[in-house]
């Protein structure tokens, strides 16, 4: 069995109810024929992948596949992993109805720029602000006179 490097993760919310922490190493795992036949489209938890996950990590609770992380779930914690995109693409197409192709596929950890990026605004402050119509700031050549002037004269 082999065991999972984890980091503690700072500023995470708990997922499950559980202290969620993140991988700090890659794990590989095999899909085979039988998980392709065993799993279930348009489902998270209980596609191909998850059922190999579940399968061959010990003491498994759930496993959640998503697009961008795999969550492990154990009894005390959740592990959270990046989903690569070979598996995304996998999981993709068996949720259209395609066959999942059996074989090797990793796990990746989960990358130092989202733990870095976590807990801050996602998102660019705009270089410029826009400026607001403000009559006064017109220049006067430009304002407009309501009404005939024929009757603004006085005559």
């Amino acid at each position: 069995m082999k065991k999972i490097t984890i980091r503690k993760a700072k500023k995470i919310k708990p997922l499950y109810g559980k202290p969620t922490m993140d991988a700090a190493q890659t794990y590989v795992f095999d899909i085979t024929r039988r998980d392709c036949e065993r799993g279930a489209d348009n489902d998270h938890e209980h596609c191909a992948a998850a059922v190999a996950l579940s399968r061959q990590m010990p003491h498994v609770e759930a496993v959640h596949v998503g697009r961008s992380f795999t969550i492990v779930e154990y009894v005390d914690r959740c592990v959270r992993f990046r989903t690569p995109c070979a598996l995304r693409d996998q999981t993709i197409r068996y949720d259209a109805g395609r066959q999942f192709e059996p074989g090797g596929y990793k796990l990746l950890p989960v990358p130092k720029s989202v733990i870095k990026r976590r807990g801050k605004r996602t998102g660019g402050t705009p270089k410029y602000k826009q400026a607001r119509y403000n009559p006064e700031r017109e220049p006067r050549a430009t304002q407009r006179v309501v009404g005939r002037p024929s009757l603004l004269q006085k005559g």
